[in-house]
């Protein structure tokens, strides 16, 4: 048996021969207070209608109140900028069909309750049901009086009086204690922090670190044989143990400018360059955002009802040629959304949306891997669609078929697109259809994302597999080639085949007349197919600099990717990248880019920038930007703006919606000059790195 005391009641002491508080108490702390007498359900004290659901249209509202879910408590109250009397509560906009339930939801990783909603299910986890929506039907069932998945607390009236003491309780007590405890902390801390120096002045003496050592103070009396972490290039003439240490392939970034920082914005679009300025669309405040670090403009966007606010559903902003395109590919029937704005200069004060119709068009198509970027090529407009398949005679009139897989695009002037030109282009044509056992053991499209893409010169870059049978006169046994291009759509940049890689014959051996298991595939050929059942695990194929990369991923905290050349073409290879990255690290489909001024690939993982001269290579620089960016963790974009020779780095992180901009230092031959410093600092303390010896730096 245990039995504990209260954690109020008792004031924490510092213990002289530790430094430390006697106790100590966590979040868990207040939340399990709270959850002991609270509980859990939709607080209903002199509100009957606390956190009822309502449903208008393609919006399900929230009325006003409060819930708590195992002690942890949500607030749907007006903002200090609302209006009490006409504050309707929080809207949530669903699909328009399907059965759906409306949640409360605890997102401890997040360090959030959310509303939203989810499809009608068994069980609900950390979640409160607040009701259930069949949208197509437009009726609402209320479920907060359910205690299997909901329930209603302090039904008779006073846990209200209870909760607002605790909180008052918190707010005026418990943080004049926290305070002073801080206070107390910060004293001793100075106090410890001093006697470390000490020691450490007298161990730096005995034993001096290395160059290349890197220490974190604001003092600035660090002497000169320190050098500030700002990203500063140095010479090797001046700096020959630092420039070995660091290696010779770390760029550097002159400044970092935070353009765009809105908290609690949970999704935004990529981002996109136009006449100067770094656009980028904020889905739930409806805002198309322009920046370039002196000026920010701010339009307001309407008649995009037709847009959804769902993490795994990407929004695609394109400005190009005087218009303004939103698209969004939920991947399902009839759910692929294209708005339009036929004319925009970018100074506006709002402009209205289009919806372009496009359900025709793309009715029976695999949408899996189609990206909806609208590029501006020859003052025509062009979409990439989908896939679909089509099936032919084989030659010389025999019994099997071919299965054809054909790309298909669309292309339009802007303000016309009920008069668009639907283009196909062959894409795979590797499956027999006409026999059983030979389509099962046909080949796979070498998928990955498809899209028109302005780092492409408008291109679109995508593989053309192919396997061509040599039978034996006997027909006893069949001998396969196998053909794997990088091709361009349009032919307008690249040409048709940019490279012929894999192309090995078999052994002969024994088949059913199809196409080889995967067990007899090489290795190389399964990397080429690994992803292509999972858009989540595949990039945007970019070219840049003669070179190519077609597919990339990121297993056990390393990239990984294939790549070839297009000029001279090669065969293409796979590649693993020597670098380990964080733990948070992630891709996403916009996270490579060619910057051409600089001769340098840059692919964005979240937590900072890869970075290579070559894709031969596996010679990989990193650069981390989690202290100046955070972690990207959703809507990740890369951009290269060869203008103003900047990156720019887009995407949600645990802090908002960010956008921001990297200038790159003017070219520098560093390959053989020099390197760059690194560009760090942690909570605004600098950080410097050890350059040269003592007595090099005329130290004594």
């Amino acid at each position: 048996m245990a039995i504990f005391d209260g954690f109020f009641d008792f004031d924490a002491q510092v213990l002289e021969a530790t430094g430390k508080y006697d106790r100590e108490y966590s979040s868990e702390d207040f939340t399990g207070y709270y959850g002991a007498f609270i509980g859990s359900g939709v607080c209903v004290y002199k509100n009957p209608d606390s956190m009822k659901v309502s449903f208008e249209g393609s919006t399900a509202w929230i009325a006003p109140g409060y819930l708590f879910i195992v002690g942890y408590w949500l607030a749907n109250v007006p903002g200090p900028d609302e209006d009490p009397e006409t504050f309707q509560g929080y809207s949530i906009t669903l699909p328009s069909t399907g059965e759906y339930a409306i949640v409360a939801r605890l997102d401890l990783a997040r360090s959030l309750i959310e509303l939203t909603y989810t499809e009608k299910a068994d069980s609900y986890p950390d979640c409160l049901v607040l009701a259930y929506i069949d949208s197509g039907e437009g009726t609402v069932t209320d479920t907060r009086e359910d205690i299997n998945i909901c329930g209603k607390i302090d039904a008779l009236g006073d846990l209200s009086a209870k909760v607002q003491y605790a909180v008052n309780y918190i707010d005026n007590e418990v943080e004049a204690r926290l305070e002073e405890a801080r206070q107390q902390i910060e004293a001793q801390e100075q106090r410890l922090n001093a006697e470390i120096a000490k020691v450490a002045a007298q161990v730096e003496k005995l034993t001096p670190p290395a160059v290349g050592t890197v220490k974190f103070t604001a003092s600035q009396k660090v002497g000169p044989e320190w050098l500030r972490c700002d990203g500063s290039f140095i010479s090797e003439a001046d700096y020959p143990e630092l420039v070995a240490a660091l290696g010779k392939l770390t760029p550097g970034v002159g400044t970092y400018d935070l353009l765009v920082s809105y908290a609690n914005v949970q999704q935004m679009s990529n981002v996109c360059l136009y006449n100067g300025m770094a656009w980028t669309y904020l889905l739930k405040e409806q805002k198309l955002i322009g920046v370039n670090g002196t000026q920010a403009n701010e339009i307001s966007v309407s008649g995009v009802q037709g847009l959804v606010q769902l993490a795994a559903v990407d929004t695609v902003l394109s400005v190009c040629g005087g218009a303004v395109y939103l698209a969004q590919n939920n991947q399902s029937q009839n759910s692929f959304t294209l708005l339009e704005c036929e004319s925009f200069t970018g100074n506006e004060v709002s402009i209205e949306m289009t919806s372009l119709d496009t359900n025709s068009i793309t009715s029976g198509l695999d949408m899996s891997f189609s990206v909806p970027n609208v590029v501006d090529a020859n003052g025509k407009k062009l979409i990439m669609l989908g896939v679909f398949t089509t099936t032919v005679p084989a030659a010389g009139g025999a019994a099997l078929e071919w299965e054809l897989s054909k790309i298909k695009y669309a292309e339009w002037t802007a303000g016309d697109f009920a008069h668009a030109d639907i283009l196909t282009a062959d894409f795979t044509p590797v499956k027999y259809a006409g026999q059983a056992s030979a389509k099962a053991d046909g080949g796979r499209s070498a998928l990955t994302m498809l899209a028109f893409e302005h780092k492409n010169s408008d291109e679109a870059l995508f593989a053309q597999a192919s396997a061509y049978n040599q039978p034996d006169p006997g027909r006893q046994q069949d001998n396969f080639t196998f053909r794997f291009n990088i091709c361009s759509l349009k032919n307008q940049v690249f040409g048709n085949i940019i490279t012929e890689g894999l192309n090995n014959a078999f052994q002969p051996y024994i088949t059913n007349y199809g196409i080889p298991n995967d067990t007899e595939l090489p290795p190389l050929w399964h990397e080429i197919f690994k992803a292509s059942s999972n858009p989540a695990l595949n990039i945007i194929p970019i070219a840049g600099g003669s070179e190519y990369i077609y597919r990339a991923k990121i297993e056990n905290r390393k990239l990984h990717y294939i790549s070839g050349r297009y000029n001279p073409k090669t065969v293409y290879e796979y590649h693993t990248a020597d670098v380990q990255l964080p733990s948070r690290c992630r891709l996403f489909k916009e996270s490579v880019c060619y910057a051409s001024a600089q001769g340098l690939w840059f692919v964005f993982v979240g937590t900072g920038l890869m970075f290579c001269e070559t894709l031969e290579g596996e010679n990989w620089g990193y650069l981390d930007t989690q202290d100046d960016v955070g972690v990207i963790t959703q809507c990740g974009c890369l951009e290269y703006d060869e203008e103003g020779n900047a990156l720019y780095i887009s995407g949600v992180s645990t802090g908002g919606a960010k956008l921001v901009r990297l200038q790159l230092p003017p070219l520098y031959n560093y390959a053989n000059d020099g390197a760059w410093l690194p560009h760090i600092a942690s909570d605004g303390v600098p950080a410097y790195i050890k350059a040269k010896e003592p007595e090099e730096s005329g130290a004594v």
